[in-house]
């Protein structure tokens, strides 16, 4: 998503998979978002909060994209999502068409799952909170 326009970096994300670590195949995940909008720490950054994990034959991919919030708001946001990996028993002769990740049903928003998101998101945001630990 290169442009002429040097106030914008537009960037994708995508999920890289391969049934044989030899033959891959992507899936575009995310974006275009605005890397320039990122907040700047020695650089435009977004995070150090990018990950994969694993939860039996399926993983987690998670990465940050910047948002349209103004300068002084968060820009940028967390995605993260359950896709299934193909089985290990698939081997390439077998593989005859790209291999699509499925996404997983959307999970269940409870009462109480709400309450304990709310209440991880608010001591997130008080340790972020600049002179952290000090008198005011």
């Amino acid at each position: 998503n290169n442009t002429s326009d040097a106030g914008t970096l537009f960037i994708d994300a995508w999920l890289a998979t391969s049934a044989d670590g030899v033959t891959w195949q992507e899936q575009h995940v995310g974006g275009p978002f605005d890397l320039s909008n990122a907040p700047n720490a020695r650089g435009l950054f977004v995070g150090d909060y990018q990950g994969l994990t694993t939860n039996g034959n399926e993983f987690v991919p998670m990465f940050v994209a910047t948002n349209r919030g103004n300068a002084s708001a968060n820009r940028t946001d967390a995605f993260a999502g359950v896709v299934r990996s193909v089985p290990p028993v698939v081997t390439r002769a077998k593989l005859s068409a790209p291999y699509n990740a499925a996404s997983a049903p959307a999970l269940a928003l409870t009462g109480e799952l709400r309450e304990r998101l709310q209440q991880a998101i608010a001591r997130v945001l008080e340790r972020r909170r600049v002179g952290l630990g000090s008198e005011p």
